[in-house]
Protein backbone atom coordinates (compact mmCIF):
# COMPACT_ATOMS: atom_id res chain seq x y z
CA UNK A 1 0.00 0.00 0.00
CA UNK A 2 1.12 3.51 -0.48
CA UNK A 3 -0.19 7.34 -0.02
CA UNK A 4 -2.94 6.44 2.86
CA UNK A 5 -2.45 10.17 3.69
CA UNK A 6 -3.37 9.60 7.60
CA UNK A 7 -4.74 12.93 8.85
CA UNK A 8 -5.95 13.07 12.62
CA UNK A 9 -8.87 14.79 11.68
CA UNK A 10 -9.51 13.49 8.33
CA UNK A 11 -12.11 11.10 8.94
CA UNK A 12 -12.23 9.30 5.45
CA UNK A 13 -8.94 9.05 5.33
CA UNK A 14 -9.40 6.59 8.66
CA UNK A 15 -12.28 5.04 6.64
CA UNK A 16 -9.87 4.15 3.77
CA UNK A 17 -7.68 2.68 5.44
CA UNK A 18 -9.52 0.63 7.66
CA UNK A 19 -11.05 -0.71 4.68
CA UNK A 20 -8.38 -1.70 2.96
CA UNK A 21 -6.96 -3.04 6.28
CA UNK A 22 -9.85 -5.48 6.80
CA UNK A 23 -10.79 -6.42 2.59
CA UNK A 24 -6.82 -7.83 2.71
CA UNK A 25 -7.15 -9.50 6.29
CA UNK A 26 -10.53 -10.99 4.88
CA UNK A 27 -9.05 -13.07 2.42
CA UNK A 28 -8.49 -16.64 2.68
CA UNK A 29 -4.90 -16.71 2.39
CA UNK A 30 -4.18 -12.69 4.26
CA UNK A 31 -1.19 -11.12 3.26
CA UNK A 32 2.04 -12.41 5.55
CA UNK A 33 3.48 -8.63 5.74
CA UNK A 34 2.37 -5.19 4.76
CA UNK A 35 4.06 -2.28 3.29
CA UNK A 36 3.40 1.15 3.40
CA UNK A 37 5.38 3.11 1.13
CA UNK A 38 5.25 6.81 2.39
CA UNK A 39 2.52 9.27 2.80
CA UNK A 40 1.58 7.66 5.88
CA UNK A 41 0.54 10.85 7.41
CA UNK A 42 0.96 14.66 6.89
CA UNK A 43 4.20 14.61 9.59
CA UNK A 44 1.80 15.84 12.80
CA UNK A 45 2.44 13.84 16.18
CA UNK A 46 -1.39 13.56 16.11
CA UNK A 47 -1.50 11.96 12.90
CA UNK A 48 0.82 9.45 13.76
CA UNK A 49 -1.05 8.24 16.86
CA UNK A 50 -4.69 8.36 14.52
CA UNK A 51 -2.30 5.74 12.43
CA UNK A 52 -1.06 3.69 15.35
CA UNK A 53 -4.44 3.56 17.01
CA UNK A 54 -6.20 2.35 12.98
CA UNK A 55 -3.51 -0.32 12.81
CA UNK A 56 -3.81 -1.31 16.73
CA UNK A 57 -7.54 -2.04 16.14
CA UNK A 58 -6.38 -5.13 14.30
CA UNK A 59 -5.55 -7.99 16.42
CA UNK A 60 -4.63 -10.49 13.53
CA UNK A 61 -2.53 -7.47 11.75
CA UNK A 62 0.76 -9.39 9.92
CA UNK A 63 3.76 -7.31 10.33
CA UNK A 64 3.98 -3.90 9.27
CA UNK A 65 7.14 -2.45 7.35
CA UNK A 66 6.99 1.40 6.33
CA UNK A 67 8.96 3.57 4.38
CA UNK A 68 8.68 7.76 4.35
CA UNK A 69 7.69 10.16 1.66
CA UNK A 70 7.02 14.04 1.02
CA UNK A 71 4.29 14.23 3.03
CA UNK A 72 6.10 12.77 6.43
CA UNK A 73 7.63 16.40 5.85
CA UNK A 74 4.48 18.46 5.54
CA UNK A 75 3.99 19.91 9.52
CA UNK A 76 6.85 22.70 7.93
CA UNK A 77 3.74 24.24 5.64
CA UNK A 78 1.20 24.45 8.54
CA UNK A 79 1.11 26.95 11.50
CA UNK A 80 0.13 26.10 15.23
CA UNK A 81 -4.01 26.08 13.89
CA UNK A 82 -2.88 23.41 10.88
CA UNK A 83 -3.70 25.81 8.30
CA UNK A 84 -1.49 25.82 5.38
CA UNK A 85 0.61 29.42 5.51
CA UNK A 86 3.37 28.77 2.98
CA UNK A 87 4.83 32.70 3.41
CA UNK A 88 6.09 31.39 7.03
CA UNK A 89 7.40 28.09 5.66
CA UNK A 90 9.06 26.05 7.74
CA UNK A 91 6.98 27.85 10.29
CA UNK A 92 9.32 26.37 13.34
CA UNK A 93 9.56 22.81 11.78
CA UNK A 94 12.63 21.31 10.19
CA UNK A 95 13.84 18.27 8.43
CA UNK A 96 15.80 16.72 11.42
CA UNK A 97 12.41 17.30 13.44
CA UNK A 98 10.54 15.33 11.04
CA UNK A 99 13.07 12.64 9.96
CA UNK A 100 13.26 12.38 14.06
CA UNK A 101 9.65 12.13 14.44
CA UNK A 102 8.81 9.51 11.69
CA UNK A 103 11.52 7.28 12.89
CA UNK A 104 10.38 7.34 16.66
CA UNK A 105 6.73 6.60 16.02
CA UNK A 106 7.59 4.03 13.46
CA UNK A 107 10.14 2.36 15.99
CA UNK A 108 13.08 2.96 13.56
CA UNK A 109 16.95 3.32 14.05
CA UNK A 110 17.02 4.61 10.80
CA UNK A 111 14.92 5.95 7.94
CA UNK A 112 16.37 3.48 5.78
CA UNK A 113 16.76 -0.28 6.46
CA UNK A 114 16.35 -3.78 5.15
CA UNK A 115 14.60 -7.17 6.40
CA UNK A 116 14.85 -10.78 5.19
CA UNK A 117 11.25 -12.02 5.17
CA UNK A 118 10.63 -15.89 4.74
CA UNK A 119 13.59 -15.57 2.72
CA UNK A 120 13.10 -12.73 0.39
CA UNK A 121 15.23 -9.38 0.74
CA UNK A 122 13.32 -5.98 1.30
CA UNK A 123 14.87 -2.86 1.12
CA UNK A 124 13.35 0.06 2.54
CA UNK A 125 15.00 3.54 1.24
CA UNK A 126 14.12 7.04 2.10
CA UNK A 127 14.10 10.42 0.69
CA UNK A 128 16.09 12.41 4.11
CA UNK A 129 15.82 16.17 2.97
CA UNK A 130 13.08 18.83 2.95
CA UNK A 131 12.80 22.30 0.77
CA UNK A 132 13.94 23.86 4.54
CA UNK A 133 17.15 22.61 3.66
CA UNK A 134 17.50 22.49 0.24
CA UNK A 135 14.58 25.11 -1.34
CA UNK A 136 14.81 23.74 -4.93
CA UNK A 137 14.07 20.49 -4.46
CA UNK A 138 10.62 20.46 -4.71
CA UNK A 139 9.25 17.08 -3.65
CA UNK A 140 11.34 15.33 -4.89
CA UNK A 141 13.57 12.69 -2.92
CA UNK A 142 17.10 13.54 -1.73
CA UNK A 143 19.44 10.44 -0.85
CA UNK A 144 22.25 10.82 1.04
CA UNK A 145 25.86 9.83 0.10
CA UNK A 146 25.56 7.30 3.98
CA UNK A 147 22.73 5.82 2.46
CA UNK A 148 24.25 5.44 -0.72
CA UNK A 149 27.13 3.41 0.58
CA UNK A 150 24.59 1.69 2.67
CA UNK A 151 22.44 0.52 -0.43
CA UNK A 152 25.41 -0.93 -2.14
CA UNK A 153 26.66 -3.21 0.72
CA UNK A 154 23.02 -4.70 1.31
CA UNK A 155 22.56 -5.25 -2.27
CA UNK A 156 26.31 -6.76 -2.59
CA UNK A 157 25.62 -10.49 -1.97
CA UNK A 158 23.24 -10.74 -3.84
CA UNK A 159 25.58 -10.47 -6.94
CA UNK A 160 26.66 -13.90 -5.86
CA UNK A 161 23.26 -15.46 -4.94
CA UNK A 162 22.61 -15.35 -8.85
CA UNK A 163 19.16 -13.57 -10.39
CA UNK A 164 16.79 -16.72 -10.02
CA UNK A 165 15.87 -14.81 -6.19
CA UNK A 166 13.61 -11.93 -6.65
CA UNK A 167 14.63 -8.56 -4.72
CA UNK A 168 12.41 -6.23 -3.39
CA UNK A 169 12.91 -2.59 -2.98
CA UNK A 170 10.28 0.15 -1.84
CA UNK A 171 10.93 4.17 -1.88
CA UNK A 172 8.03 6.50 -2.04
CA UNK A 173 8.97 8.51 -4.90
CA UNK A 174 9.30 6.93 -8.37
CA UNK A 175 12.22 7.28 -11.00
CA UNK A 176 11.81 9.25 -13.53
CA UNK A 177 9.94 8.05 -17.13
CA UNK A 178 9.43 4.55 -15.69
CA UNK A 179 5.99 4.56 -14.23
CA UNK A 180 2.66 6.22 -14.94
CA UNK A 181 2.74 9.85 -13.13
CA UNK A 182 6.61 9.68 -13.53
CA UNK A 183 7.29 11.21 -16.89
CA UNK A 184 6.37 14.82 -15.45
CA UNK A 185 9.36 16.75 -16.38
CA UNK A 186 9.98 19.27 -13.77
CA UNK A 187 9.90 16.41 -11.52
CA UNK A 188 12.71 14.22 -10.57
CA UNK A 189 11.27 11.87 -8.28
CA UNK A 190 14.75 11.38 -6.72
CA UNK A 191 17.58 14.31 -7.30
CA UNK A 192 20.29 11.25 -7.64
CA UNK A 193 17.59 9.48 -9.90
CA UNK A 194 20.77 8.65 -12.41
CA UNK A 195 22.93 7.12 -9.57
CA UNK A 196 20.11 5.22 -7.86
CA UNK A 197 19.34 3.76 -11.11
CA UNK A 198 22.44 2.75 -12.16
CA UNK A 199 22.99 0.97 -9.14
CA UNK A 200 19.95 -0.76 -8.98
CA UNK A 201 20.03 -2.10 -12.91
CA UNK A 202 23.22 -4.12 -11.36
CA UNK A 203 20.62 -6.33 -10.05
CA UNK A 204 18.21 -7.09 -12.42
CA UNK A 205 16.40 -9.60 -10.18
CA UNK A 206 15.01 -5.99 -8.62
CA UNK A 207 11.61 -4.99 -8.39
CA UNK A 208 11.10 -1.07 -7.28
CA UNK A 209 8.10 -0.43 -5.88
CA UNK A 210 6.78 3.18 -5.41
CA UNK A 211 4.14 5.51 -4.73
CA UNK A 212 3.94 8.82 -4.41
CA UNK A 213 1.48 9.79 -8.30
CA UNK A 214 -1.29 8.10 -7.46
CA UNK A 215 -1.98 7.17 -10.32
CA UNK A 216 -4.80 4.76 -10.85
CA UNK A 217 -2.98 0.52 -11.39
CA UNK A 218 -5.14 0.80 -14.55
CA UNK A 219 -2.67 2.88 -16.25
CA UNK A 220 -1.23 2.01 -18.92
CA UNK A 221 2.15 2.56 -17.99
CA UNK A 222 1.84 1.27 -13.99
CA UNK A 223 4.18 -1.39 -14.79
CA UNK A 224 7.38 -1.55 -16.85
CA UNK A 225 10.27 -3.68 -17.02
CA UNK A 226 13.53 -2.22 -18.11
CA UNK A 227 16.35 -4.06 -16.83
CA UNK A 228 14.69 -4.13 -13.21
CA UNK A 229 10.71 -4.12 -12.68
CA UNK A 230 9.17 -1.34 -11.76
CA UNK A 231 5.53 -1.29 -9.96
CA UNK A 232 3.73 2.30 -9.58
CA UNK A 233 1.22 1.42 -6.81
CA UNK A 234 -1.72 3.75 -6.90
CA UNK A 235 -3.38 5.57 -3.55
CA UNK A 236 -5.48 3.89 -1.17
CA UNK A 237 -6.52 7.67 -0.19
CA UNK A 238 -7.47 8.98 -3.65
CA UNK A 239 -6.27 7.50 -7.10
CA UNK A 240 -5.16 9.71 -9.68
CA UNK A 241 -6.34 9.33 -13.70
CA UNK A 242 -3.45 9.36 -15.98
CA UNK A 243 -3.67 13.31 -16.42
CA UNK A 244 -2.80 13.54 -12.94
CA UNK A 245 -6.51 14.63 -11.92
CA UNK A 246 -8.52 12.64 -8.58
CA UNK A 247 -10.68 10.63 -9.32
CA UNK A 248 -14.45 11.50 -7.75
CA UNK A 249 -15.97 8.21 -5.82
CA UNK A 250 -14.64 5.98 -3.32
CA UNK A 251 -11.90 4.93 -5.28
CA UNK A 252 -9.06 2.92 -3.29
CA UNK A 253 -6.15 0.89 -4.28
CA UNK A 254 -3.26 -0.96 -3.84
CA UNK A 255 -0.66 -3.71 -5.19
CA UNK A 256 -0.90 -7.56 -3.68
CA UNK A 257 2.35 -9.51 -4.50
CA UNK A 258 2.87 -13.08 -4.41
CA UNK A 259 5.71 -15.10 -4.63
CA UNK A 260 5.29 -18.26 -6.41
CA UNK A 261 7.59 -20.79 -7.74
CA UNK A 262 10.12 -19.18 -10.50
CA UNK A 263 8.16 -15.89 -10.46
CA UNK A 264 6.29 -12.95 -8.91
CA UNK A 265 2.73 -12.37 -9.41
CA UNK A 266 1.59 -8.18 -9.19
CA UNK A 267 -2.36 -8.21 -8.79
CA UNK A 268 -4.01 -4.91 -8.48
CA UNK A 269 -6.66 -4.79 -5.67
CA UNK A 270 -10.05 -2.54 -5.49
CA UNK A 271 -10.83 -2.15 -1.48
CA UNK A 272 -13.80 -0.48 -2.09
CA UNK A 273 -15.41 -3.34 -4.06
CA UNK A 274 -13.06 -5.74 -2.12
CA UNK A 275 -12.20 -7.42 -6.16
CA UNK A 276 -9.08 -8.48 -7.88
CA UNK A 277 -8.48 -6.21 -10.92
CA UNK A 278 -8.67 -8.55 -13.35
CA UNK A 279 -6.47 -5.78 -15.83
CA UNK A 280 -4.25 -5.45 -13.61
CA UNK A 281 -1.82 -8.34 -13.26
CA UNK A 282 1.21 -8.93 -13.78
CA UNK A 283 4.12 -11.45 -13.64
CA UNK A 284 7.88 -11.70 -13.80
CA UNK A 285 9.96 -14.41 -13.93
CA UNK A 286 12.87 -15.66 -12.32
Amino acid sequence: MSDIHIVAWDEESHVRFSRALDDYLSLEEPPDYIVLNGDLTDGHEEDYKALHELLHRRELLPPVFVTNGNHEFYSMWHNSKREMVKETFPNGGSTEQAMALFTTEMGLSCSYYDAWVDGYHLIFLSGEVYRDRMPDIGEDAWISEEQFMWLSRVLMPHREMGQEQPLFVFLHQPLPNTVAGSFCPTERGVVQHQRLKSLLEQYPQIIFFSGHTHVELSASSIYKEDIIGYMGTSSVRRPYCEDLYPIDGPASESVWVEVGLGKVVLQGRRHDTQVWMENVRFERKY
